[in-house]
């Protein structure tokens, strides 16, 4: 697994290197080299080592949702928080109505699995439509990050990366609540289950991600920081104990590592 992610961080930079030669953002050559490496493609890795690195691609993943929490300013969400919501509103729900409608049309048409109906259908291509629907905002950000881009566009995308996860949860909570009451496996009303699931998800989440940060900012305060390195460290342990604490209470720790970043 070690020499994997070596050969993995390697070729990584190298086809950072070489993108940005050619005038292309970084990212561009990390998801080929990530293509590349993946067990559908050519072989080169087993499908055993992607599951035994999920707890890196985590922690990586909580750090991105940090520093994109981090750059948030309330002064400019204020400003610019029509845009931000409207921009939100339309790039989740789009895919989603899209990807849903094309998957329950094709399952309908052509029945791969037996005994499909039309509302099974339906809550087939509404579960898959809410995995479309959230965007991870590591591509985004390592743009951003990458040309120091600053103003209005900036930090309009940051505002809806970060709305973009707390939509993504009602939509999937949504679905999910109406696949389990057309399968008969919903207890209660329709609306009662995914509502609180995804109100649960939502609010405990960011407090979550709020105690942490109100953490960080006693530490740094007590401990009173003697140089950068040891801020890392302090970052770098309450992140893996935040992802912790939303992994044990079921929460979204990419939410949650922005609400801390955002404190």
């Amino acid at each position: 697994m070690l020499l994997t992610i070596g050969m993995m961080l390697l070729a990584g930079y190298a086809a950072g290197v070489l993108m940005t030669k050619i005038g292309l953002p970084k990212i561009i050559g990390y998801i080929g080299v990530g293509i590349l490496f993946s067990p559908s493609s050519v072989g080169l890795t087993d499908q055993a080592i992607i599951d035994s690195t999920n707890g890196i691609m985590r922690i990586c993943l909580s750090f991105i949702a940090f520093e994109v929490g981090g750059s948030l300013k309330w002064s400019k969400i204020k400003s610019r928080g029509r845009d931000i919501l409207s921009i939100t509103l339309f790039e989740s729900t789009t895919p989603f109505i899209l990807v849903a409608a094309g998957i329950a049309t094709a399952a309908t048409i052509f029945p791969l699995i037996p005994n499909l109906n039309l509302i099974s259908a339906i809550a087939f291509g509404l579960m898959l439509g809410a995995l479309a629907s959230p965007t991870d905002p590591t591509a985004t950000f390592a743009v951003i990050h990458q040309y120091h881009a600053k103003g209005k566009v900036s930090d309009t995308i940051l505002g809806v990366a970060a709305m973009d996860d707390a939509v993504g949860i009602i939509i999937f909570s949504l679905a999910a609540g109406f696949a389990a009451s057309t399968s008969g496996n919903q207890a209660g009303g329709f609306l009662e289950g995914p509502v609180l699931n995804a109100a649960y998800e939502i609010i405990g989440s960011i407090l979550v991600g709020l105690l942490m940060g109100g953490v960080l900012h006693l530490t740094t305060l007590t401990f009173r920081k003697k140089g950068e390195g040891q801020l890392v460290v302090m970052v770098f342990a309450l992140l893996i104990f935040c992802a912790g604490l939303n992994d044990l209470l079921q929460l979204d720790e990419v939410l949650a590592s922005m609400a801390m970043g955002a404190y």
